[in-house]
């Protein structure tokens, strides 16, 4: 089989690493083809704000991996493309480039990033899971991501983007989590149950069992906080037996760890630093057993099953993935987590007790040896790869389990979605309009973010005005200076949809008379339930607006922000193709001067329509109002997107005559085509 390897390499070494390298090597040595997509984050420059701006965009969709990995997967043609990293240089982008090529991917859950922007479900030193339970925002607040709320909210926009978008539940065939605790945590953070399977990470190639037990024990890992080797050092403070313990690794935490050490008195206690993987090996062969007193859940330790490999028994916090995969009283003991005094007590118990030490590292042998070999792995491996491939060959392939036993642990879907191996064209349609979206999504999410940092401590303000539905987007574009300051006390929003510009111009100006015009039923419901909480006198007219009241026929567009009484142009259709879908309905349309006597039109007055073409039949109606309006926000077409409609320069020569001047625009839309304006967001002021 040919198989695409993609990951991408943080900066500073890890268990990832070490794992996507031990698996190509497996793979490679079994007769496949491998081919190997690899970005590292040491590509990043740290040096210019101008390239950190560049990585958030990059975050969310990077578009010169979709391009290249788009040419890789034409060039190489792979069966299956198997994904272990994509945070940040590779970016979901890839999973777009693979539902395109119609090629299924697997992805291995090395972190918890997909359902914590941290990635360790761990904050202030103890496990936290408000992301899953509550939303994203919550990490925002906190800044869990280098303890920044920006690069939070980068991390936090990209999961909220791809979940909108489907990416993580419709263009991964499988899963594959590395424990039965972190699959149930997916789920619960809402990856699909039936595309999860387990399959741990292996030690290859077998360090071979130690000779006897040695007279240290050791923890070999990064020296950070979630880690907890403070915990370790407290414990062994509180030993009566002299038990030497050797520290390896580096981290952030090291300095302060040598000095607790120091001041504790422990001379027992040797910190080695970082060495090699072959040293570190040597380390824990010679070893009495392991220490692992984390207080993050971990996903799946390699260090445990390094040392079953040696027959070294292992002593780990009782929580998460370590409990499952350290068995309690027979390949290692469980301490409670946190608690030093619980953790020196289970330490003077194993150095009283050498006799079923050594037959729990025993055990602990013939569990690397049933589960954690290259050669079981592979078996796992190779299982999941058919199911996977069948599935996605259609007719004649396997589309349910495969005939032979599954192996323990690794769960298969009583069935998976089977696409045709050739894309039909309607599916390769679909493909191509979610790739669009996926790229106008991305553009939006940049320009937000460029917008709120023209301002920073508005993004303070972002969560609260999330939790009341507020459009970001809208709020970001309005929230300035000079419409704080205009004087306007009344808003006419004709074509409010559910209420995106109403809720955020409500946000800017608070107290101000909002009277909302639209004519999509299930939208004009949405609209209300948003302002029915809020301040102030608001009113919904369910009605189109245009030169004259009548009944209009109305094309109700799958993007229902697109509908309107025109026609879709083929130039809309092909640049958005996620609107092309289009009904007919029927609605009643007004004239706003027709609604002047039910409005209470305190001055100052801006009026703003959004009607997709309709500007000048709306304009046309509303010669009475327009005397009294002092703002006009106008969305108007560049280029012909509906039928029939108003360009631009007969917007502009309309409301000229009116007595307005034109000020500016406040936004534009490009064509995610070839870059070209098609829309823009005209501002208007009375002469």
């Amino acid at each position: 089989m040919k198989i695409l390897l993609v990951h991408n390499q943080y900066r500073q070494p890890g268990g990832e690493d070490v794992a996507f390298e031990q698996e190509r090597q497996l793979l490679q040595r079994a007769g496949h083809e491998v081919v190997i997509y690899h970005r590292s984050n040491a590509e990043i420059d740290d040096n210019f704000t101008a390239a950190k701006l560049v990585l958030v965009k990059k975050i969310v969709w990077a578009t010169d991996t979709h391009r290249d990995f788009t040419s890789l997967l034409h060039r190489e043609k792979p069966q299956l493309v198997h994904i272990h990293n994509t945070f940040v240089m590779v970016s979901p982008a890839v999973y777009l480039a693979c539902e395109y090529a119609n090629i299924p991917v697997i992805q291995t859950l090395h972190n918890y990033r997909l359902i914590c922007p941290a990635a360790s479900l761990f904050r202030d030193g103890k496990i936290c899971e408000e992301c899953i339970d509550h939303s994203l925002l919550r990490g925002v607040w906190h800044g869990c991501y280098r303890d920044s709320r920006l690069a939070t909210s980068a991390v936090a926009l990209m999961l909220a983007i791809h979940r909108r978008r489907h990416t993580w539940d419709e263009k991964v065939r499988a899963y594959v989590a590395l424990t039965e605790f972190a699959r149930s945590k997916f789920i619960q953070g809402g990856l699909p149950t039936e595309k999860i399977f387990v399959k741990p990470n292996f030690v290859d190639p077998d360090p071979g069992v130690r000779s006897a037990p040695g007279r240290y024990a050791v923890f070999a890992g990064r020296l950070s906080e979630e880690k907890r080797v403070c915990t370790l050092l407290s414990a062994w403070a509180r030993l009566r037996s002299p038990i030497p313990l050797v520290i390896v690794g580096d981290g952030p935490e090291r300095v302060k760890l040598e000095q607790q050490a120091q001041h504790l008195g422990l001379t027992h206690v040797t910190f080695l630093g970082r060495l090699m993987r072959p040293e570190t090996l040597a380390m824990v062969r010679n070893s009495w057993l392991l220490l692992l007193p984390s207080e993050c859940y971990e996903n799946f330790p390699l260090t445990i099953a390094e040392a079953f490999a040696c027959g070294v028994p292992v002593i780990c916090s009782r929580l998460g993935a370590m409990a499952e995969v350290v068995d309690d009283g027979r390949t290692g003991l469980h301490a409670t987590a946190g608690d030093p005094d619980d953790l020196a007590e289970k330490l003077e118990w194993a150095w009283a007790h050498p006799a079923q030490m050594e037959a729990m590292g025993k055990e602990a042998r013939r569990e690397y040896e049933a589960k954690y070999t290259a050669a079981r792995n592979y078996e796992i491996l190779k299982d999941l790869y058919e199911h996977v491939a069948g599935s996605a060959n259609g007719a004649g392939a396997k589309a349910g389990p495969p005939t032979e036993p599954k192996p323990a642990g690794v769960p298969v879907p009583a069935s998976v979605s089977t696409p045709a191996s050739v894309p039909t064209p309607a599916s390769a349609l679909l493909a191509h309009s979610r790739l669009r979206r996926g790229q106008d999504l991305a553009g939006k999410a940049w320009m937000y973010l460029l917008t709120a940092l023209q301002e920073p401590l508005q993004v303070f303000r972002l969560p609260g005005l999330f939790v009341r539905r507020v459009h970001i987007g809208e709020f970001l574009k309005l929230n300035k200076m000079w419409l704080k300051n205009s004087g306007v006390k009344t808003v006419i929003d004709v074509g409010a949809h559910s209420g995106e510009f109403s809720t955020a111009i409500q946000a800017v100006i608070p107290d101000i008379q909002l009277y909302a015009f639209e004519p999509l039923p299930d939208c004009c419901t949405e609209l209300r339930n948003k302002l029915a909480s809020r301040n102030g006198h608001l009113k919904v007219f369910q009605a189109a607006v245009g030169d004259e009241h009548k009944s209009v026929q109305f094309w109700r567009s799958s993007f229902s922000k697109a509908s309107s009484v025109l026609r879709m142009s083929d130039l809309h259709q092909s640049a958005f193709p996620w609107s092309a879908d289009n009904r007919p309905i029927t609605v009643e349309q007004v004239t706003l001067d027709e609604c002047v006597d039910k409005m209470k039109l305190e001055s100052k007055v801006l009026l703003k329509i959004d009607v997709q073409g309709y500007e000048d039949r709306v304009l046309n109606g509303a010669v009475q109002l327009l005397s009294q309006v002092h703002y006009v926000l106008v969305e108007v077409s560049i280029g012909t997107l509906y039928e029939g409609q108003a360009q631009f320069q007969t917007v502009y020569g309309n409301l000229i005559r009116q007595g307005f001047c034109y000020v500016g625009n406040l936004e534009q839309l490009v064509s995610p085509v070839d870059g070209l304006i098609l829309q823009v967001d005209a501002l208007f002021a009375r002469a």
